[in-house]
């Protein structure tokens, strides 16, 4: 399974805003329910159903990691309404922000949007050495050797946050 990171950045102009997505799928994940939406992914046309996702959050400090789920089909795929398209998988939605892509996502785990798991730290740790933690585009591909690593960190963490009412997961 691939895993892509995707890009939080309050500055940049999004469909809607993070920090009440974060709140939301914080109320909704502990009663089992869903929290999706879509997310762009620039223009990167590799990505599948399935694949899992990191979102991060870059810009303003505290930059990290808030929230782990996975790329779904989208409910209204682009490839059925733009016959343009038509070479694209069931992950990109028919909505396109700015000229670029958006891709189906379920928000699985969430941490508050001010808690990420620090990706300098990370950086730091011997275990993470040649990772690369900072892609130029949103919908990049991390590093296949790092991904399980990766988990175990972001699984810590959550827990650590859950603990302190600061986290969720869907039941």
């Amino acid at each position: 399974m691939v895993t892509r990171i995707f890009l939080s950045n309050l500055d940049w102009s999004y469909p809607h805003n993070p920090t009440s997505d974060v709140e939301l799928a914080k109320q909704l994940l502990p009663h089992g329910q869903e929290f999706i939406g879509t997310w762009t992914c620039a223009n990167i046309q590799t990505i599948k159903a399935g694949d899992r996702a990191y979102f991060k959050r870059v810009g303003r400090e505290p930059r990290g990691f808030f929230a782990r789920g996975f790329v779904i089909p989208a409910e209204e795929k682009l490839k059925r309404i733009n016959p343009e398209y038509s070479y694209l998988n069931e992950a990109y939605d028919s909505e396109m922000i700015d000229g670029q892509f958006m891709v189906a996502f379920e928000w699985t785990e969430i941490v508050d949007y001010d808690k990420p798991l620090d990706t300098s730290w990370l950086k730091k740790q011997p275990d993470f050495s040649g990772a690369f933690f900072d892609p130029r585009g949103s919908g990049s591909t991390f590093n296949a050797e790092y991904a399980d690593l990766l988990d175990h960190y972001w699984e810590a963490h959550l827990l650590q946050l859950m603990r302190q009412g600061c986290a969720a997961r869907k039941r």
